[in-house]
Formats: structure tokens, C-alpha cells, sequence
């Protein structure tokens, strides 16, 4: 009997057996896993990285093509997680599991790393700044120091315009926003422009409770005390300074704070080395240090300052 054969020496029944294996019925499929992810975990798990140049990659560790720093080992990823399937061509149509639209087209599948990296980008664009890495060396020739946030005791210091009434009473013109701050019996102290180097003190007798619609100003009175009594000269212009005690609230020094515009800004240091900014909103003031209201918790490491260089690296990966 004579055996017919296909092309490459293999026979009728080889080349059947060959296309039966390479058809999907042989294949297996896994609905929420991309089948991309675990090889790119294997090449990301050794990968070294320059922490100025993030284009220069190796697998092995060395140093940078073209500033010379030591490559960091990039932390290994998890096989990417698939958070929904979005129709390819309208976005905002979501699903649960694989499927296609009306005209036939595979949902594309959406995963839970490029959401956080899109929701970084957002934050990136409104700001006008970027994500950077720096070196100890680098973060050390900056002048910039890495402190972790904490709560502590504030004493903030709000200064009082006013004038001599008397002989020992003085009135205190406090703005709106200081005047929540200012209770009876606070002590005070301060300085006349009329008598250079002497300092004066004294005791709030009497808060006012209605504000001047002109000036938007509270009337405070107060009592000098001891050799202050009789020392400044009636109707003499003063400048005094009320200390209200603000108890463990979030705190972070002054130089910490970047004023971008309307917005207050701190560099944030994450487990990886990479430094982010981010908006704050603040409190009271002490003479060294804000309160923070929102936008940091305690234990989150910053650039206690100065941040001018980082703010513009910051600005330089954003608009590189």
C-alpha cells in the first residue's frame, strides 16, 4: 500500500495529529489573569533601575550610562489583576467579565496598577510636577532633610495691633480670623514704637462680641501689669503678642511647606525612594511650625526643607 505524504517528510496522520494540538481545543484560557503578566514579572523581578534617568534599565546591577550612579533594583511586581473590562469604544461602559460589544468587539480589560498610575498622572497634571527618585548622596547635596510627621504641642502666636487708654489699660484691635483664638485672662505682651527696647505685659480683661463691619476687627481690652503700669505714654500706639496653646494636633515645620499659589504643598517620601507632591491644607501657625489639617497622616516621611531644588526636579520629570 502506498503511504501519501505531506511536505517537511511528515505523514497524513503527523500533520492531522500537529493541527488538532495547535487548535484552540488545546489551549486553555483563564477569564481574569493576563497571560502577558507572568512574564513580566520574571524580567521585572531582576530589573535595575538609574533613579535620574529611568530610561537606562539592566538586568544586572552597575551604574548609569550617563551620570555614573549606582542602578536600584526595581521591587518585584505581582501578576496584574484585572479590576473590570471597558467597551473599546466607549470608555465609561464597564463590565465585570469578558464580552463584546454590538458589533462584535472584545471588551479590553482594565487593570488595577494602570488605575493608580492614571490617578497619579491627574494629580501630576494638575499640579505642573512629577514623581523623582533621588539618591542619599543626591537628597544630601540638595540640603533637604527627611523627617517623619507627628503630633505635638503648638503655641501659636497671633499679633495684636492697638493703643494706651489709660494709665495701665490698653485696647487691641484683633483680626477675624485670630479672634476664635482669644479668651479672657490670656497673657499678653509687647512693645510701644515711642518707647524703644522697652517691653511691656499684661492680662485680656474683656473680649467684645461683635465684630467692626468696617474694619472686620474685634475690640480687646487688657490690664498692663507691673512696671509696665505708667511706663507708655497715653494713646501711644503699641503691637502686642497673644500665645493661645494648641494640644498634640498634626504638625510639620515651616520650611516644609512650598506656597504654590493658591495651593500648599509638601514632598512626600514613599518605601521605594520616590519623593511625590502633594497638597495640604493648613491650620494654625506657631513660630516654627503649621498645622496640617488634611493631606498627611502621622508617620508619613517628608523633605523637612528646604525644597526649592526638589520642587524643581519635581517640575523638570513633569516637563522633562
Amino acid at each position: 500500500m502506498k503511504v501519501v505524504k505531506c511536505s517537511f517528510f511528515f505523514s497524513v496522520p503527523s500533520c492531522l495529529l500537529a493541527l488538532i494540538m495547535l487548535s484552540p481545543l488545546g489551549c486553555t484560557h483563564s477569564d481574569h489573569v493576563d497571560p502577558t503578566a507572568k512574564i513580566l514579572q520574571k524580567n521585572q523581578d531582576r530589573i535595575y533601575r538609574c533613579p535620574m534617568h529611568p530610561q537606562v534599565q539592566s538586568e544586572f546591577a552597575g551604574e548609569c550610562l550617563i551620570c555614573h550612579m549606582k542602578l536600584q533594583k526595581v521591587a518585584g511586581v505581582s501578576e496584574k489583576k484585572i479590576k473590570y473590562y471597558r467597551n473599546p469604544m466607549d470608555p465609561s461602559v464597564h463590565a465585570d467579565n469578558p464580552t463584546k460589544d454590538s458589533m462584535g468587539m472584545d471588551y479590553l480589560p482594565v487593570y488595577e496598577a494602570e488605575m493608580s498610575e492614571a490617578k497619579g498622572s491627574e494629580i501630576s497634571k494638575e499640579l505642573g510636577r512629577g514623581t523623582f527618585a533621588l539618591s542619599p548622596d543626591q537628597l544630601k547635596l540638595s540640603g533637604a532633610q527627611v523627617i517623619v510627621v507627628s503630633l505635638r504641642d503648638l503655641v501659636a502666636e497671633i499679633r495684636v495691633p492697638g493703643r494706651v487708654i489709660g494709665g495701665s489699660r490698653v485696647s487691641f484691635q484683633a483680626f477675624e480670623q485670630d479672634s476664635a483664638f482669644i479668651k479672657v485672662g490670656m497673657n499678653f505682651e509687647g512693645e510701644a514704637p515711642s518707647s524703644p527696647g522697652h517691653r511691656f505685659a499684661g492680662k485680656i480683661t474683656s473680649v467684645d462680641s461683635i465684630l467692626d463691619p468696617m474694619t472686620r476687627t474685634l475690640r480687646i481690652d487688657g490690664m498692663l501689669a507691673g512696671a509696665s503700669i505708667g511706663a507708655l505714654k497715653s494713646e501711644a500706639s503699641i503691637i502686642g503678642t497673644l500665645g493661645s496653646t494648641f494640644s498634640q494636633v498634626l504638625a510639620v515645620p515651616e520650611e516644609a511647606i512650598l506656597h504654590a499659589g493658591s495651593r500648599d504643598l509638601v514632598y512626600v517620601l514613599d518605601n521605594q525612594g520616590v519623593f511625590s507632591p502633594r497638597v495640604v491644607k493648613l491650620g494654625i501657625k506657631s513660630k516654627t511650625y503649621y498645622e496640617v489639617k488634611s493631606g498627611l497622616l502621622a508617620g508619613d516621611k517628608i523633605s523637612a526643607g528646604p525644597n526649592f531644588l526638589l520642587d524643581s526636579e519635581s517640575k523638570i520629570e513633569f516637563n522633562p
